[in-house]
């Protein structure tokens, strides 16, 4: 905790808040390669973390604390300003409901997605042939396990995504086809 003098009886304390957060194991595994931890500390004036701070919810009352099993979690390191040390415990903002967990798991799936789809399209513009070496390829530079349910999912996401269909856009079409008999 930093504790740095504001006025004469009140002090501004920094708290950084653990939010554990349950999250799809390939997206996991992405963060854990990208970063080296399942611990996420983003910059305090990215959007990220303003996201995350607009959702944070005071704490009920009757809430039982119960910590989830670190495998299938990361966890985000937010920090949180407030002024005055008796009031940092009753009113500082560090709980996120199941629906508000399950949005921010959601908006880092997407944001993995979205990394997934232009590599992928990166890839097969550069001259690579098969999706499946390009999915392969991916796993490979963020040490992703490549097993049948990972190897499923991101061939599917890739199947229903935009940039597949901008790849097929691209390809050149027979001019044979245009020319009627």
């Amino acid at each position: 905790m930093l504790n740095v003098s504001l006025f004469q009886n009140e002090t501004v304390c920094e708290m950084r808040i653990p939010l554990q957060i349950k999250v799809h194991p390939v997206v996991r595994e992405f963060i854990v390669s990208t970063t080296g931890s399942d611990v996420i500390e983003p910059i305090p004036v990215s959007n990220f973390c303003h996201r995350v701070k607009t959702i944070l919810q005071l704490t009920p009352k009757d809430y039982k604390k119960y910590p989830l099993k670190r495998a299938g979690t990361i966890t985000i390191l937010v920090s949180n300003f407030r002024i005055g040390d008796k009031r940092i415990q009753e009113l500082s903002r560090d709980h996120l409901d199941d629906r508000r967990q399950y949005h921010l798991s959601k908006e880092l799936y997407d944001g993995f997605k979205s990394i997934f789809h232009n590599y992928v399209l990166a890839y097969m513009r550069g001259g690579g042939k098969q999706q499946k070496m390009a999915i392969e390829d991916f796993c490979t530079v963020y040490n992703i396990s490549l097993d049948k349910i990972n190897y499923e999912m991101l061939k599917k996401s890739w199947d229903r995504s935009e940039q597949k269909k901008v790849i097929k856009n691209l390809l050149p079409t027979c001019p044979l086809k245009k020319v009627s008999l």
